[in-house]
């Protein structure tokens, strides 16, 4: 319901200024043990477990149908001009294409770190150094700056959106958000 009523105001923007424009979309939430993903785009959500990152949302671009199809490995995706095409975002009007978000739930475990971002960290950091600087500890305002200063440093060619929380006991999930 929120990404339709996202679509829908964007949508509608559009038509009163006559001019494209759209957004990516990632969420997370957190009820009892379980985290509920969704996104829409590029925008990503990772779950750092242990030591181990990973990606539990999936991108809404060309190179993304490429490496499902068999065509190109995840890796050579990444370094393709099709990493940046998207096949869905916000912004898309109905009767274009219907939007299907992508949609996971996981059960959280304590001490489990997720983070929400946007493509700005992801095309300056590879999805190893995201997982060593999360698993590096601190509290989740220090995983966020050390994540968008470590993005800025190697080019920050696009806005560095990053949410961080951990998983630390019930009731409790702290977040940090610097963009």
């Amino acid at each position: 319901d929120t990404i339709e009523a996202a679509n829908k105001k964007v949508c509608d923007e559009i038509r009163v200024i006559g001019k494209r424009m759209g957004c990516t979309f990632a969420s997370v939430g957190f009820k009892n043990d379980t985290i509920y993903v969704s996104n829409v785009g590029d925008s990503r959500v990772y779950l750092l477990r242990g030591n181990a990152i990973h990606c539990v949302s999936k991108d809404h671009t060309v190179a993304q149908t490429m490496v499902e199809a068999g065509l190109v490995s995840y890796e050579n995706s990444q370094h393709s001009k099709e990493k940046h095409q998207l096949t869905q975002h916000i912004g898309i009007f109905p009767e274009e294409m219907i939007i299907e978000p992508f949609y996971n739930t996981i059960k959280a475990d304590i001490g489990d770190i997720v983070l929400v971002c946007s493509d700005g960290l992801t095309d300056m950091l590879s999805d190893a150094d995201i997982g060593a600087i999360l698993a590096s500890g601190g509290t989740e305002e220090d995983m966020t700056n050390a994540l968008v200063n470590q993005a800025l440093q190697n080019g920050g060619k696009d806005n560095v959106t990053v949410i961080v929380a951990k998983v630390s006991g019930e009731n409790a999930v702290p977040v940090a958000v610097k963009k």
